[in-house]
């Protein structure tokens, strides 16, 4: 919002400035002096935007360190990222980060935080857990982008191991994967992200009655993540036994899913699907609109909505939600519609 302002602030002072500028070299007669007007005006606001800039993010380093200060964190981890940036700076922008191209870095914002480094008398060190959840996060980027380079990480510790099991089921093979995987889940048997990937492996290899044990305890060791819910919600509306009571159930997940990922459109999608298989016509219908919405695809939201509309009953929260969706995807219609105009 800020930056927002600013922009705004520094046009309406750019319009002041080349308005008073032409008319001074329009009153000497010199086309030379407006052209040099444009660039000096031009110049001085790129100047006032990039100060504004910089002020913003030393404001939001300091603003860091003194969160990370109270949490009795160390600032350290902030200043290796940094430096981590500072490295790409001689890189063309093409190859920067989208961190980097948006956050200018100075070297006066590194050398601030060195210092802060350098003076702090207590000396915070992080949880001892965060390292094992660490090493974990960096074992499952690893098996699931690189499988190859993860496998030949043939250290016995539970990171290793996991980073081994999901490069095996990337590459699709399963009994390896589970093989590493079941010891893992033996000794820590209420880990929720063990389970949800022996579900997952289970799940996508065609086995899904037995997918749903796993899916239940990782649900129920984790119900703040509404990710593994809408992984439990989609395996027992695939299950082809006691249709009826899975489809119950499936609902329950996806709606309690939605509850912490409301911005899921294959939840949405999924829904739909569920409440169409318990012949709910219009909460079917409702939920396709909102995965229109989400996936900026107006005209089908539209539509959807409307027969949403038509099929709930009148003055329901799902009828009232179907209106307020149909009110925004023409909004979005219109929106698009003078992109185009102005392409």
């Amino acid at each position: 919002i800020r930056t927002r302002q600013t922009i705004e602030n520094i046009s309406l002072e750019t319009l002041v400035m080349q308005v008073l500028g032409m008319a001074a070299a329009i009153g000497a007669g010199s086309g030379e002096a407006a052209a040099a007007v444009n660039s000096a005006v031009s110049t001085a606001g790129l100047r006032t935007f990039l100060t504004h800039s910089r002020q913003q993010e030393t404001a939001a380093d300091q603003a860091g360190v003194s969160f990370l200060q109270h949490a009795h964190l160390p600032v350290s981890g902030m200043l290796s990222f940094m430096q981590k940036l500072a490295g790409q700076e001689l890189l063309p922008e093409s190859a920067q980060s989208e961190y980097m191209r948006t956050h200018p870095l100075t070297q006066d914002r590194v050398n601030y935080v060195q210092g802060v480094v350098e003076q702090e008398r207590s000396h915070y060190a992080s949880p001892a857990e965060w390292a094992e959840m660490h090493a974990r996060i960096k074992a499952k980027l690893t098996g699931y982008l690189f499988p190859d380079q993860a496998l030949l990480d043939k250290g016995d510790g539970v990171a290793s191991r996991y980073g081994r099991a999901i490069a095996h089921y990337r590459k699709s093979e399963m009994q390896k994967a589970l093989a590493i995987l079941d010891p893992l889940i033996a000794a820590q048997p209420k880990d929720p992200y063990f389970l949800e990937l022996k579900a997952q492996i289970l799940f996508e290899n065609g086995r899904i009655e037995e997918s749903l044990a796993p899916y239940a305890k990782a649900v129920e060791y984790a119900p703040q993540s509404g990710l593994i819910r809408a992984a439990y919600g989609h395996a027992l509306l695939e299950a082809k036994a006691d249709a009826g009571k899975r489809e119950a159930e499936a609902v329950k997940q996806l709606q309690l899913s939605l509850q912490s990922e409301p911005l899921q459109p294959q939840t949405h999608h999924m829904l739909a699907i569920a409440y169409g298989k318990q012949g709910q016509e219009g909460l079917s219908r409702l939920h396709l609109a909102e995965e229109g919405l989400l996936q900026n695809k107006p005209d089908f939201a539209i539509t959807e909505a409307r027969l949403a509309q038509a099929a709930l009953p009148k003055g329901s929260p799902g009828q009232l939600r179907a209106a307020d969706i149909l009110d925004l995807a023409r909004k979005n219609a219109k929106k698009m519609k003078n992109r185009q105009k102005g392409d």
